[in-house]
């Protein structure tokens, strides 16, 4: 097997992995979306902002904020400021949706630590700043 293929048969297997599987999902989707606002929950936010900030289109935002308020995770109003546009707001059932999640992957990465070792994760995290570092 030469590098590249070992590289992405590791990246693929992470994806599906029991600890990096439920992690995965603040990366994507509804759970980015959730994490976003309860990160910025002291922030006005529109669709317009999820959709820059988290870089997914519109048109996924829309999908994405439609069955999040299904779950009644989210509220939409019209925004004092602009009565044309829709301000999101965060639910009590959705922040306590996503702090249950973030809890839980913070036992897991806690278990990824214990398996790895502190100076195996420094390297990981300096080899995946590496990665992202955009100079």
């Amino acid at each position: 097997m030469d590098l590249k293929e070992e590289l992405t048969l590791t990246l693929y297997s992470i994806y599906d992995s029991d600890i990096f599987a439920p992690i995965m999902e603040f990366l994507q989707g509804e759970t980015r979306v959730l994490l976003f606002m309860l990160m910025n929950k002291n922030k006005e936010i529109y669709p317009s902002d999820l959709s820059e900030a988290l870089n997914v289109t519109r048109q996924r935002i829309t999908s994405i904020l439609s069955s999040l308020r299904k779950k009644e995770f989210v509220v939409m109003e019209l925004s004092k400021k602009d009565r044309r546009r829709m301000q999101v707001f965060l639910t009590y059932k959705g922040k306590k949706h996503v702090i249950a999640k973030v809890k839980i992957a913070e036992r897991l990465i806690d278990t990824l630590i214990d398996r790895l070792g502190y100076d195996n994760v420094k390297q990981l995290s300096s080899i995946l700043e590496m990665v992202v570092r955009k100079k």
